[in-house]
């Protein structure tokens, strides 16, 4: 009896371990798969330059990625394309600043966040940028 308990517990980590591990890779592959699903709608509904639906599924995908700097470029290129009216600029304006966090040395994230709140006479929160 002495030697079977060892032998015993050490079956069930064993055990515990593949299960955790099978458990890891169906969770990976479902993110996968719902960033795939989500890739694909969004794509679909830019060819069709439905641009509000193609932003939310981009912006689905992201969360899902936030370290994906090609996506958040992306969403921040349908955000100008939506803000041709004004209405989607704080959106705009998130997606430019978003930028700016993940990769601060790209002059241009710095630059349309200084040009935005110079031309709207906020030189503080411009300077704060420079």
């Amino acid at each position: 009896m002495g030697k079977v308990m060892p032998l015993a517990i050490l079956m069930v980590m064993i055990t515990l371990l593949f299960i955790s591990w099978g458990n890891i890779s169906k969770y990976n592959t479902r993110i996968k798969a719902q960033f795939n699903g989500y890739m694909t709608a969004a794509q679909e509904y830019e060819d069709k330059k439905i641009y509000v639906d193609a932003v939310m599924q981009y912006e689905n995908a992201f969360s899902l990625k936030p370290d994906n700097y090609d996506l958040a470029v992306k969403i921040k290129e349908l955000y100008a394309t939506l803000n041709n009216g004004g209405q989607y600029i704080e959106q705009y304006l998130a997606a430019c600043e978003k930028l700016r966090k993940m990769n601060p040395e790209i002059a241009e994230n710095h630059y349309v966040l200084i040009n935005y709140y110079w031309d709207q006479e906020a030189y503080d929160t411009a300077y704060e940028y420079l």
